[in-house]
């Protein structure tokens, strides 16, 4: 049974290990965290009236550092042809990207930041990365690399495992 710290945040406690297998404390923790850090990143872009989905856009399409495709976007947000539509469409009415047409393709177009965007981005990501530090500053660096390397194995081993096939 989780216990609640003194910031609300629930955690296992020790007699709690003891008594699930590991692997499923390791995945229920995991799950755990990042639910929590997703939540206060949803909290800090709401802030600035994004979510981490328009966050991330204006990442990846700022940082580009030329117009890119909603192809292209979409393979970097990890999400599907759809939600790239409708997330595309958000930033365009609120004039933070821009559709310009393709110059080799006539049948596509390329997305850019405007200057609202780029100002906007601007004024949001220093806060974020000042919560990124914030939040990971219960960990040494040595053990924000560790974590760094773990969860990347953890993802590598996942693409790889073939999940166990459910009785109907």
């Amino acid at each position: 049974m989780p216990q609640t710290s003194s910031d609300g945040a629930e955690f296992v406690s020790q007699d709690d290990l003891q008594q699930e297998p590991l692997a499923t404390t390791c995945v229920v923790e995991t799950i755990r965290t990042g639910q929590s850090l997703f939540d206060r990143v949803q909290r800090v872009c709401q802030h600035f009236g994004l979510t981490l989905s328009t966050a991330n856009a204006l990442a990846i399409i700022d940082g580009a550092g030329e117009p890119l495709s909603p192809h292209k976007i979409r393979e970097r947000l990890l999400v599907t042809g759809g939600a790239v539509t409708q997330l595309l469409d958000v930033l365009e009415r609120r004039e933070l990207v821009r559709r310009i047409p393709h110059p080799t393709d006539r049948r596509s177009v390329l997305l850019e930041i405007t200057e609202q965007g780029r100002r906007l981005r601007e004024l949001s990501q220093p806060y974020l990365k000042q919560c990124d530090v914030e939040w990971m500053s219960g960990l040494t660096v040595e053990e924000q690399t560790t974590l760094v390397a773990l969860l990347a194995k953890v993802q590598l081993h996942m693409a790889n495992v073939v999940e166990p096939v459910i009785p109907q």
